[in-house]
């Protein structure tokens, strides 16, 4: 009964500050579902109102601020091919078939216990760095060349909002993420001219698209096989992980073989009717929780406004978002990107460990996220192996059996 009343009312912890850790993610959110609307012809209402009812049901399920974020090797593959929608829809329905088969059958738990905790964090710290890595582009280049200062969206926006997130970054009479997302739309307001000639349907009625295998190669090779160890460690995993560091006691719900569950059934619902393919991840939620969401009522009320401007007036979100300056989103991204390597260094009591993850985890910023975690479990392999020749080497010198120093050792 208990259970019923609080998916009744989802919305019963919202405050400020849940509000403002609604738009924590929309740095990742708005560029990707933007540019996939823009290249790949996706239909901007139905993809808004099919995210942002992903987002109330996992808010209602999960009861924290698990995010929902595009896939986005699937969304990078999709806006430098201009793939169609049907062919994204190939990609993100592979993946998460194969995601929920592995849910189903327990391997996702298996993966949660055979990787080291080590290895987590350091994707959890590859992504971060990325996402600042990311930022800092976004926000000092414009069209290949160093943004200029002036200017609607020049480096003076960056500094402004960055000087404003620092101000108020633990306020809660003035959440710095409605703030500054407040400065972005009146910058973007400022910045447009009225017109929009970009895709103008709204939800008159859901049509079926189908699966396009006619460029499989792209859709199923380019696409789904580099999403499936990104949304395994960081979508599944990781975020696991670090829900329980964050929200001790509050992420009983979020276990592996759950989140892996929500990721099938929402894209294999949402695709089909003209979504994008969704996911969750450490990112999003590093980035919601840094500015102020606690409960799941802060993803909720990011769905519920999806959904009403989906069904309202979805063209002009579009024109506005693409009004939005840059400058200021970069500082957005790089913010989401160092709360996830705050709160992913917090865990490393142990100063070796951070060779093990530091070295390898940087390959994600000229390589994948399966490279980076592979090299960090490399890395972490090889310092074991090295500990015991160590303790051998010792434990002979010593006269001492290596199985003794080896029990002593464990206890």
């Amino acid at each position: 009964m208990l259970s019923c009343i609080r998916l009744a009312n989802p919305l019963r912890s919202l405050d400020r500050m849940e509000v403002a850790g609604a738009f924590g993610d929309l740095g990742t959110f708005l560029p990707l579902w933007l540019a996939m609307v823009m290249v790949c012809r996706l239909d901007p209402a139905i993809s808004l109102v099919l995210a942002g009812l992903a987002n109330i049901v996992t808010g209602c399920f999960f009861r924290i601020p698990i995010p929902v974020q595009p896939m986005k090797a699937i969304a990078g593959t999709a806006i430098v091919f201009a793939m169609t929608p049907g062919q994204i829809a190939t990609a993100g329905m592979a993946v998460a078939a194969l995601v929920l088969v592995l849910a189903v059958f327990g391997a996702i738990d298996w993966l949660n216990r055979v990787i080291p905790p080590i290895v987590v964090r350091g994707v959890q710290w590859a992504v971060g760095m990325q996402l600042v890595a990311v930022g800092i582009r976004i926000t000092m280049i414009s069209d290949g060349h160093l943004r200029s200062w002036v200017g609607s969206d020049g480096l003076w926006v960056a500094a402004i909002v960055a000087l404003v997130f620092w101000r108020l970054r633990d306020s809660r009479r003035a959440p710095a993420a409605l703030v500054m997302l407040a400065i972005g739309f009146v910058l973007a307001l400022w910045r447009w001219e009225g017109g929009w000639e970009g895709p103008t349907s709204v939800v008159g009625g859901l049509s079926f698209v189908r699966p396009d295998l006619s460029n499989w190669r792209t859709s199923l090779i380019g696409a789904a096989v580099p999403q499936v160890p990104m949304t395994c460690l960081n979508s599944v995993v990781a975020v696991c992980a670090l829900a329980a560091v964050l929200l001790p006691g509050k992420a009983k719900r979020a276990t592996p073989k759950a989140v892996a569950m929500s990721v099938g059934i929402m894209n294999l619902i949402s695709l089909p009717l003209g979504g994008m393919p969704l996911c969750h991840g450490s990112g999003g939620l590093a980035a919601q929780y840094r500015f102020g969401a606690r409960t799941g009522a802060s993803v909720v009320f990011l769905g519920v406004v999806k959904v009403a401007v989906g069904l309202a007036c979805a063209p002009l979100a579009v024109a506005l978002v693409t009004c939005f300056p840059q400058a200021l989103l970069g500082v957005w991204v790089a913010v989401a990107g160092l709360e996830l390597i705050r709160s992913t260094a917090g865990g490393w009591a142990d100063r070796s460990a951070w060779w093990s993850v530091a070295v390898p985890a940087g390959t994600v910023l000229s390589g994948s996220l399966a490279m980076a975690a592979g090299g960090v479990w490399a890395v972490w392999g090889l310092t074991k192996l090295g500990r015991a020749l160590q303790m051998q080497r010792a434990a002979r010198q010593q006269n001492v059996p290596v199985g003794l120093v080896s029990i002593n050792n464990r206890n």
